[in-house]
């Protein structure tokens, strides 16, 4: 999942662009900045060195769809219709009353993209990234 967005010009600069990266499978020691010694990362290290990195983080499940969910709409599992991978399957999928980030930095002034593993919405459902909040979005 790679989330960005941008501010409209008509709004001040004092609020910051974000670029919110998710992966599967990746620990620390995959990124050249944090220790890699097999390939490089290049693009990640410049945006590790110039930028805000956070060292702790919370999974809000252990399958990559939930815990997706978890993080766009800052609920836990117990609350979250998505709660397993079946999700990307079509069985559970974001609604329209679900409310995620993007939908709140875009009211916000921000223009929302997205890029990348979704996996919270198939095809002709209400949780495809267009309608929860992503002015762009390549799945």
């Amino acid at each position: 999942m790679l989330f960005s967005c941008q501010k409209t010009p008509e709004l001040s600069n004092s609020r910051p662009n974000i670029i919110m990266i998710l992966v599967d499978d990746m620990s620390y020691k995959d990124l050249s900045c944090l220790g890699q010694k097999e390939f490089k990362t290049p693009n990640i290290d410049k945006l590790y060195h110039e930028g805000v990195f956070f060292s702790e983080a919370y999974s809000g499940a252990p399958e990559c769809a939930p815990s997706r969910s978890t993080i766009m709409q800052g609920k836990h599992l117990g609350h979250d219709r998505i709660r397993t991978n079946s999700s990307v399957r079509g069985q559970d999928h974001l609604v329209d009353e679900d409310i995620t980030v993007a939908e709140m930095l875009k009211d916000a002034g921000y223009a929302t993209g997205f890029v990348g593993k979704w996996g919270l919405g198939s095809s002709g459902t209400e949780g495809i990234p267009i309608t929860q909040g992503f002015d762009y979005a390549d799945v």
